[in-house]
Formats: structure tokens, sequence, C-alpha cells
């Protein structure tokens, strides 16, 4: 290969280097209207397989804030609803179990002509008292097996908290062989960086 075919070349690669060139991933997501964030763990490696997003769509659309693994799945999303009314402070949610119980009823429920989503909510386990240590309040959770119907699996472990007139609610998605591997580790480092505060508006 002559100089100038040479120069060329490397000239062309350059341009598709910078032409595919990574976008850049966010470790840090705060969405200011929810008044919510949320970290990702950093990878070990060269390449960043973890990822936050704000008002982004995981198991639910649009949450308010989502971290997604690049390759397997494991997904931590949050969602917030503030009570609506002229005293909601007294006018109150229900008890967290009972929010979680009704959330378990609507996976199988027909809305109108419209068929469920789920043939099936199978109950795993249920913590009518649990504990997420960056959200105080009263906390249920619950872990579960949502069948299609198509007869796929989708596990979820779900946290609902009520704090003063605000429910939390954290779906955490994941496989078998994603459980086992990041569910110690990973899953606790982001359940644990969930950080509440006054939303702007």
């Amino acid at each position: 290969m002559n100089r100038a075919a040479l120069v060329a070349t490397l000239l062309a690669l350059g341009l598709t280097a910078a032409g595919q060139e990574k976008k850049e991933v966010k470790l840090f997501a705060s969405n200011e209207k929810a008044g919510v964030s949320i970290q990702a763990p950093p990878s070990p490696g060269k390449d960043q397989l973890w990822e936050a997003k704000e008002d982004a769509s995981g198991f639910y659309k649009d949450s308010a804030l989502l971290v997604s693994h690049k390759i397997d799945l494991f997904t931590v999303e949050v969602n917030v609803q503030r009570k609506e009314g002229k005293d909601p402070l007294r006018e109150g949610w229900k008890k967290p179990f009972e929010i979680a119980k009704d959330v378990r009823a609507r996976f199988t429920a027909k809305e109108g002509d419209q068929e469920a989503n789920f043939k099936e909510c199978i109950l795993n386990n249920e913590d009518q008292k649990a504990k997420l240590n960056s959200i105080p309040g009263a906390a249920c959770s619950h872990k579960i097996t949502l069948v299609d119907k198509a007869g796929a699996k989708h596990n979820l472990t779900q946290y609902f908290i009520i704090c003063s007139d605000v429910l939390y609610s954290v779906t955490v998605k994941y496989n078998e062989e994603s459980y086992k591997k990041y569910w110690a580790k990973e899953g606790q480092f982001i359940l644990n960086s969930i950080k509440r505060f006054g939303p702007k508006k």
C-alpha cells in the first residue's frame, strides 16, 4: 500500500471510530419533579454495564427513575405518587400490605374489554414489615412470579413505602440467573442509593 492510500485508510478508520464513539453512560439520575434520585453501581471492567436514567420505561412505562444492566435482565425502577385531596395527610393511604395486595390483583384483572396482561400472579414471599434503608416509612414488600399469556414467567420484587403523603413504589425485575449474580451486591447498592428530596414545582 502506498503512502497516500495508507493515509486515506487511516483517516477513514479515524472518522468511523469517531462516528461510533460511545455516548456517556450515567451512573447517577435525579428526577426533580418526583423528588427522588438513584445511583447505578460502577462496573469493575473498562465497560460500564449499569446505567441510570430518568423518565424511562422498564417493567412500567415512564418510571421516575430506572437503573438497568445492559446485558443481563436486572432492573430497578422507582415510581412516586402523591396523595391527592384537600388534606392528604389526614385522608391517608391504605396500609402498605393492602396496596401490595391490590397491585397483585390488578396484574390478573381485566380492564373493560381488554384481557389481563398476566394470567397468573404467584406470591412467593411477602414481608409486611419490610424496610428499605434509603426511604423511611411504613413498608411492605413482596416477591412474585407473573405468568403471561404465552406462559413466560416474569420475576419481581416490589417495595411499597408510605412516607407522609407520598407512596414510593420500587420494582426490581430479574430472572433466576441475574438474581443470583446481582441481588446481594449490586442490587442492594442500587436500592440503598435511592434518596428522596423535596420536589421542584
